[in-house]
């Protein structure tokens, strides 16, 4: 199971990953995002340490790579987030590029989690309300 880290630092790296892919706005609602360390989220297997902040339409998730990776399959993230459906956007935290786009459905919501190799930024939002803004 992964750590949980401290909403600070958890905010710092997902503004920080925001802002060097370009994502202003999205770097500003994630400053305005709070730590939700009572959403329950069961990261794959090789995510060491995780960071999460959220609003009322979804979630912002670090996934830091563990120092013993192991096999990157499976490779699902779930999220104990309420029935509905959910667009699911993975951003590389070290290329800055948005990797994997996909929608899923809540309740709870099962995704798949691209493992780079290194930490990831996961941006999950309610296909309905915009999300986090």
């Amino acid at each position: 199971m992964s750590n949980l880290m401290p909403e600070g630092e958890a905010r710092a790296r997902i503004v920080a990953a925001l802002e060097s892919a370009g994502s202003q706005e999205l770097a500003r609602r994630a400053r305005a995002a709070r730590g939700d360390a009572e959403v329950a989220v069961v990261p794959p297997a090789w995510v060491g340490r995780l960071g999460v902040l959220g609003c009322d339409e979804g979630l912002f998730i670090w996934a830091e790579t563990s120092a013993d990776r192991g096999d990157a399959f499976p490779s699902q993230l779930v999220a104990a987030l309420p029935a509905g459906r959910y667009m699911v956007d993975t951003l590389d935290a070290e290329t800055g590029e948005w990797i994997s786009r996909e929608s899923a459905e809540g309740g709870p919501l099962v995704a798949g989690l691209a493992g780079a190799g290194h930490a990831v930024l996961v941006w999950i939002r309610s296909a309905t309300a915009g999300g986090c803004g």
